[in-house]
């Protein structure tokens, strides 16, 4: 049975437990003052880094098959967050986190609990401070990524993160490296060595700047601007908010970029050679292989035989990366055809793909 925990040594554990002490001062915060909407606000917000981050980047603690320490951890974690999680959203969501505390406490209601205390959570600021701009530079890389249309299985060359607090990310490197699917990264606290933060006005807002608009623009073209705590910027003696400009990178030849933290960027070089290009074909059949595992009903800890059969192209990527292949899938026995197997689309072409549970002890 897991166990709530106030602690952790695992820096994604110890991250979302210090993001759930914050969660539950904004939401008490916000509930003491009767502001319903703040509370959750908060609560989405904090939703989304448990889900999107937290337990995705944790899966394969989780699916660990031996017991282990760090899978121990990341249950009692993951076991403590929602717990803690039900309680403070209870006055938000009445029923539903009725219903999820019973079943995971079997307490008799979670609105007798007490509300969770900031206190009880580590305070460790600078790891939360780190790990959220680890996410903002992975969200900058990923959107790189998304406006060239290059696939997050397709491995890249190199990045580079510019950014004054370059220092705090390169503990982190492995995380950010594997979450871009990136080879090499680097790291500068230098953003002038490879582009410049350029402000981009909202056009929209000239209706309400009237005349002063050309005088924000021309400002904003010579990079007279300042940025603002609160998210906004002053440009041409004007205050504009955070919804009425953008921060855009203007970078050499280096690569594409996009600016994340309000005065940092990312660099990626998106060219790609025939040797990514295979390696990107062997990850996307790993992802199709276990989507046939998922249909089949094979647990998750199942070893299988596996037959694999399409264009010539598909095959030679799947020779060139057969251990990535069999060690991703738990394939003990791995035959490039696929007798009786059946037919999959993977990017525009179609592959036969054959999956059965393999005998204990052989194929």
């Amino acid at each position: 049975m897991p166990q709530v925990v106030s602690d952790a040594d695992h820096p994604l554990d110890r991250y979302i437990l210090v993001k759930l002490g914050e969660l539950a001062d904004r939401a008490g915060g916000a509930l003491s003052r009767y502001d319903i909407p703040g509370a959750c606000r908060a609560t989405a917000q904090f939703m989304e880094i448990l889900t999107n981050w937290y337990i995705r980047r944790s899966r394969d603690r989780f699916w660990e098959e031996a017991y282990s320490k760090s899978k121990h951890d990341a249950f009692n974690t993951l076991y403590t967050v929602l717990v803690r999680c039900c309680e403070i959203a209870a006055p938000l969501l009445p029923i539903l986190t009725e219903k999820l505390y019973r079943g995971l406490t079997g307490a008799r209601s979670v609105h007798l609990a007490d509300w969770p205390q900031p206190e009880a959570f580590p305070g460790d600021r600078t790891l939360g401070h780190e790990m959220d701009l680890v996410r903002d530079a992975c969200s900058a890389g990923l959107n790189v990524r998304e406006r060239f249309r290059l696939r997050v299985r397709l491995p890249l060359k190199r990045a580079v993160i510019a950014h004054p607090d370059a220092d705090a990310l390169r503990p982190h490197a492995a995380t950010i490296a594997d979450e871009l699917n990136v080879r090499e990264l680097e790291f500068s606290t230098d953003l002038s060595a490879f582009g410049s933060l350029q402000l981009k006005v909202d056009p929209r807002i000239g209706k309400r700047l009237g005349r002063r608009m050309k005088d924000v623009l021309a400002a904003a073209r010579a990079n007279d601007y300042e940025l603002l705590d609160d998210g906004g910027a002053t440009v041409a003696g004007e205050t504009l908010s955070a919804q009425e400009f953008e921060l855009q990178v203007i970078c050499g030849d280096d690569g594409e970029a996009a600016s994340f933290g309000r005065t940092g960027a990312i660099i990626v070089d998106i060219s790609v050679d025939r040797e990514q290009e295979q390696e990107g074909t062997a990850r996307d059949l790993v992802r199709l292989i276990q989507n046939v595992r998922k249909d089949a009903g094979l647990h998750v800890s199942d070893r299988i035989a596996l037959g694999i059969d399409g264009p010539a192209e598909t095959l030679e990527a799947a020779r060139k990366h057969a251990d990535l292949i069999a060690s991703q899938t738990l394939a003990v026995d791995l035959d490039f055809a696929a007798g009786g197997g059946t037919s999959h689309e993977l990017r525009g072409e179609t592959v036969t793909l054959s999956v059965r549970r393999a005998e204990p002890g052989g194929s």
